[in-house]
């Protein structure tokens, strides 16, 4: 019976290491994901920053889930404000196979890689507007409040091509990050 109270004692005088203190897990696989409201082309660019032999496969963007009630406007009329910008591939170092892009008002971009390799990026340019009855910036432009909760889906590949999903939400200033393999 003392030895099981000394056990007991022995581990309450263990020294508590704060969370933010202890070391973090390397992930194998992370994709960043960032957001810049800009006029009259809004822009989403990805980064692959996972150890090396391992891809994306697809990522899936889904504005629904966003604090500001976003919208892809890319026709003219519709739920957007305004200017309306379709999708445009911008500079890019991975190369897409298909794209389920968004009608004028819709709320999801899927967008599927033959070749993503890690150190790649991906980016394109696209109108969003909120929905927002207050907006913090007007319609038209969204803040990182309202970008606040899109989510993002990859779907990454190991170097043995083992398929991997998981998910993230955007941040209040317009940034995600995608792991695996933690």
């Amino acid at each position: 019976m003392i030895q099981k109270n000394t056990t007991f004692l022995a581990l309450l005088l263990l020294p508590m290491v704060a969370p933010e203190t202890q070391a973090d897990e390397a992930c194998l696989a992370s994709l960043t994901a960032s957001f810049t409201e800009s006029a009259p082309r809004d822009y989403f660019r990805f980064r692959h920053e996972s150890e090396s032999g391992w891809s994306v496969v697809k990522i899936v963007l889904s504005l629904d889930t966003a604090d500001g009630d976003l919208v892809f406007d890319t026709n003219d009329g519709g739920k957007g404000v305004e200017v309306f910008q379709p999708f445009r591939k911008e500079s890019s170092t991975a190369s897409s196979a298909e794209l389920k892009l968004p009608n004028d008002g819709g709320q999801s971009i899927e967008i599927v890689f033959t070749d993503f390799p890690a150190g790649a990026d991906y980016s394109f340019s696209i109108d969003v507007d909120d929905q927002l009855f207050q907006s913090k910036l007007g319609n038209i432009r969204v803040a990182g409040s309202e970008m606040n909760g899109a989510t993002i889906q990859v779907e990454f590949a190991t170097p043995e091509g083992t398929r991997v999903n998981n998910s993230a939400v955007f941040g209040d200033k317009n940034r995600s990050v995608v792991s695996a393999g933690c």
